[in-house]
């Protein structure tokens, strides 16, 4: 009978207590055993030979020092810098530990560490100080530094022009550049001079297999690094992976048992063991050794990963959502636990927390086609049809080698205006693709252009699909047949979509807009309190519970205690600890606030919303140290966003320390050096200041490294505004004209200042060149309608506007603002147009706001009377509705009512802005 493997370490612990009682092994003899093991690379063996000593000799600081190592070798980057510290701590040989001190937190993620604590270090030796320059060099290159990356890895090239390490890592880089040939190049070159650097093959068969899609060399290369004893396991694991990509199981099992032989307790051959498991759909025993692993290593990511996407896979999502969250937390650069926890929250009916999830892989600088794909499906879910849309052909547009591509052109061809050739290319795709991607993306264009009917027919071949796909298709019929106004049979559909799945929150949260539509709050109320009794961490629905009672009146104190009661179930919930801070911080209660903050911070250390909250109640509570230390963990858990240093920024500027905002500006930039909220900081820094130079320097340096971009032309364009020189801020603007990331602003802002500069003719000549030229850019009709619509000139706001809405059938704006215009010239069609924008945001104050005036025009006072207060009640009340209901009054010759408004009015005093209004329409009342 096979002993468990945690019965053999419970027998291998309790020999070592019997040995060590009995005059065993002394620490020599363990640490020449550790060594031993270690050159064997028997890392396990060795780990338990150190561990034994350090029982004993608990300050022996080389044994530290090779614990921490073989720990490492082990893939346990956190306790191996935890064993590492304390090698420090004990004055252990700055010479050996510094170079694997920088790995452990090189391979931890912990970039910007590496970069501040040894960044320019130099050793005693050539040797060890090359390789720390080289983990230097890596550190820059995970945070996307590049250029940086290049100039520390010539530095450490200097230092030791022999160096391995230095040469591989210069390899490493110049391939995250694209530049595989001369990455190739110099790995041989390394190869020449040491050919049994298996590291060096390993990367060559990785730049062959991932850049060149050399399969086949990479096979080559993945053996040749196998005959290298340090690298044999991450070799064999290579080739396995190399077998299952080609669907080669039975050959991928075969590699995994030779591993097994080879090293049998090794965690990374487990894992190998749990991939072909995976691959096997065997997810009981995929499960069974994630479980087994992670009892020794409760914080890996690559266990916890595999662990989720198995339960992903036989529907286990609250479980997938646990050990996918984790993965996130530890790892901020495996991208994978991102979709795979994004796709969880897909299957759970959660939308918004899969977008929050993939939000920071929609990145310009990594584009990431899968995150693209779910975040389009987030988005359908969510109803923002357009967007979802966007991204679907963004998408496949970074696949040319599948089905995705074809189902891209397709959508272009649509954009391009060539319909009817576009959607008989999807329906082909989607016939033919046994994914949903295809179909989705038919479905997304169908809904935008409001062609529901056809949409339908999609979403029912969407339905014979896989069963995941039954939920998906329930529930965009539900879309459809809302945007249809078939308001009874979108509620059948999201019902529909209940009983495939009772937990699909995102069909919930629609039957409960609905409800809100019809003001049957309560039956929301129930909707959602039903949700919550079925999964009690439901954070959605909870939020949702908290915003009706505070719909319904209920104190702030209610409430806050509704929110700690939600906490105390899901304590881990960062949304929950978030909303509890900032309610906190409405009911004036700045100490409670900061007492919050600590709590989530002890609650959630890694979450980025919880810090950003954190700093900010820190900050309103006076703590500045407190708030500046929020922020830099946050720098850490966001490594490549630059919204802590602009919350530094704004921290430093309230104390007045000019230099400290000026120090965070500058890291922002460097971190995000295309984002425009930067560059609006930076301006606003200038002026606040009254120096231009940096920030014009800023723009200059941003024309010369983007030539192909706008944003160093928009900010300097910017810059001249600020100045008060518009004739050169035109100038700048127009050089943005026409680039791929100009977004549509170029244009806008060269009309908006040549309207400003009060040169109304150059200002409509440009406008009529650009859409003589552009007729299909409905972003700028869309500015131009507003800007004559800011003028008065409705005739001119109607014609743009008109244009808008026939490109843009789903702009909900648009057509508010056409409708609005409509009534106001007393155009037929106003309440038509109005309706129509209140089908597509059925609960926008002002969009009900405008179908009450448009009613009201057309004679329909009652009818009138009613969208006006619903206005009133979507926006809780706000006086500006409840001014022109009394004006409906009015016209109803409902003056009583009118008087009765107007008084409660009137008590508001000066905080009601068109207070004068009021009291002259009251005063003129009287007299009636």
């Amino acid at each position: 009978m096979m002993v468990p493997v945690s019965s053999k370490l419970g027998l291998v612990a309790l020999m070592l207590v019997v040995v060590a009682g009995c005059g065993g092994k002394s620490d020599a003899d363990s640490m020449a055993a550790a060594k031993r093991a270690m050159g064997n690379r028997d890392n396990a063996a060795a780990a338990i030979e150190l561990k034994s000593v350090l029982q004993r000799t608990p300050n022996l600081s080389e044994a530290r020092y090779l614990l921490g190592v073989a720990l490492m070798e082990q893939g346990e980057h956190s306790a191996a810098l935890v064993e590492l510290k304390k090698a420090q701590a004990l004055s252990f040989s700055e010479e050996l530990l510094a170079p694997k001190m920088a790995r452990a937190q090189l391979l931890s993620g912990q970039f910007r560490e590496v970069i501040r604590t040894y960044k320019g270090v130099a050793l005693t030796t050539p040797k060890a100080s090359a390789e720390l320059q080289a983990a230097v060099a890596m550190a820059h290159a995970g945070l996307g530094q590049l250029q940086e990356a290049e100039t520390v890895v010539v530095d450490a090239q200097r230092i030791d022009p022999t160096s391995t390490p230095a040469a591989v890592a210069k390899a490493r880089i110049v391939s995250a550049k694209g530049k595989f040939d001369e990455a190739l190049t110099l790995l041989d070159q390394v190869l020449s001079a040491n050919n049994k650097s298996g590291e060096a093959q390993l990367l060559k068969g990785l730049i062959l297999r991932f850049g060149k899609k050399d399969v086949d060399g990479a096979v080559r290369a993945f053996q040749e690094a196998s005959k290298d004893p340090e690298e044999a396991v991450s070799a064999g694991i290579a080739l396995v992976q190399i077998d299952l990509s080609r669907g080669r199981i039975s050959e991928a099992r075969s590699g995994v048992s030779e591993l097994r032989k080879l090293k049998p307790k090794l965690l990374r051959v487990v894992y190998a063991d749990a991939m072909v498991s995976f691959a096997e759909k065997d997810y009981a025993r995929v499960d069974s050794l994630v479980e087994q692993s992670l009892r020794a290593v409760p914080n890996s990511p690559q266990f916890l990963l595999l662990g989720g996407a198995s339960h992903l896979q036989h529907g286990n999502y609250t479980a997938a959502e646990t050990k996918l969250g984790k993965v996130v937390l530890l790892s901020e650069r495996m991208f994978a636990g991102r979709r795979l926890l994004a796709e969880t929250y897909l299957r759970m009916g959660q939308p918004e927390k899969a977008m929050a999830t993939l939000r920071p892989l929609l990145t310009p600088a990594e584009p990431d086609a899968d995150a693209m794909m779910l975040a389009g499906q987030a988005n359908l879910q969510l109803g923002n049809v357009g967007e979802a849309e966007r991204l679907f052909v963004a998408a496949s547009k970074l696949k040319p080698n599948d089905t995705q591509v074809k189902t891209a052109l397709a959508l272009t061809d649509l954009v391009k205006g060539n319909s009817e050739t576009a959607f008989e290319t999807l329906q082909g795709i989607a016939a033919q693709d046994p994914t949903d991607a295809a179909d989705m993306a038919l479905i997304s264009a169908r809904l935008r252009r409001s062609e529901f009917d056809s949409a339908l027919i999609a979403i029912e071949l969407l339905a014979k699909k896989s069963g995941s796909s039954r939920l998906t298709a329930a529930y965009l019929k539900g879309l459809a047949l809302r945007g249809k106004g078939d308001l009874a049979g979108a509620r059948g559909a999201y019902e529909a979509a209940l009983k495939i799945d009772p937990k699909h929150y995102a069909s919930v949260a629609s039957l409960v807009a609905l409800d809100l539509q019809d003001n049957k709050v309560d039956s929301a109320r129930q909707r959602l309190e039903g949700a919550v009794k079925q999964d009690p961490n439901n954070v959605a629905a909870r939020m949702g519970l908290l915003e009706i009672q505070e719909r319904q009146g209920a104190q702030p104190q209610q409430v806050l205690a509704g929110i700690e009661d939600a906490l105390r179930s899901a304590p881990q919930e960062s949304a929950l600890h978030v909303a509890k801070i900032a309610k906190l911080q409405k009911l004036g209660d700045v100490k409670g606030a900061a007492l919050a903050a600590q709590n989530a911070m002890a609650a959630i250390p890694r979450d980025p919303g919880v810090l950003d909250a954190a700093g900010l109640a820190f900050s309103g509570a006076g703590d500045v140290q407190q708030a500046i230390g929020a922020f830099n963990k946050l720098a850490g858990a966001l490594p490549r966003s630059p919204l802590p240093f602009l919350r530094l920024a704004e921290l430093h500027a309230k104390s007045g320390d000019a230099a400290a905002v000026a120090s965070s500006l500058s890291r922002a930039f460097e971190v995000a050096p295309e984002s425009p909220e930067v560059h609006k900081r930076i301006l606003a820094n200038s002026i606040r200041i009254k120096d231009y130079k940096p920030v014009a320097a800023v723009a200059k340096d941003l024309q010369r490294r983007f030539p192909g971009s706008a944003v160093g032309y928009l900010l300097e364009g910017d810059v001249e505004l600020s100045r008060g020189s518009r004739p050169r801020a035109v100038a700048a603007y127009k050089q943005g004209l026409g680039k791929l990331d100009a977004e549509g602003k170029s244009q806008k802002l060269v009309h908006a200042t040549l309207v400003s500069m009060g040169n109304r003719v150059e200002a409509d000549k440009f406008a009529a060149d650009w859409l003589k030229t552009r007729p299909a850019d409905a972003g700028f009709l869309a500015h131009v309608g507003g800007e004559a619509l800011a003028r008065k000139d409705y005739a001119a706001a109607e014609q743009y506007l008109r244009r808008v809405v026939v490109l843009q059938p789903r702009n909900a704006v648009a057509a508010n603002n056409l409708a609005w215009v409509m009534a106001e010239r007393g155009v037929d069609g106003a309440v038509a147009m109005a309706e129509r924008a209140v089908s597509l945001a059925p609960t926008s104050a002002q969009i009900l706001d405008t179908l009450a005036k448009a009613l009201a025009g057309a004679g329909h006072l009652d009818r009138a009377i009613e969208a006006q207060k619903k206005a009133i009640s979507a926006s809780a009340g706000a006086p500006f509705y409840r001014l022109n209901l009394s004006k409906i009054y009015v016209k109803a010759g409902r003056v009583q009512d009118a008087i009765a408004e107007l008084d409660a009015l009137v008590l508001l005093g000066n905080k009601f802005m068109q207070l004068p209004e009021a009291v002259d329409l009251r005063k003129s009342l009287s007299k009636v």
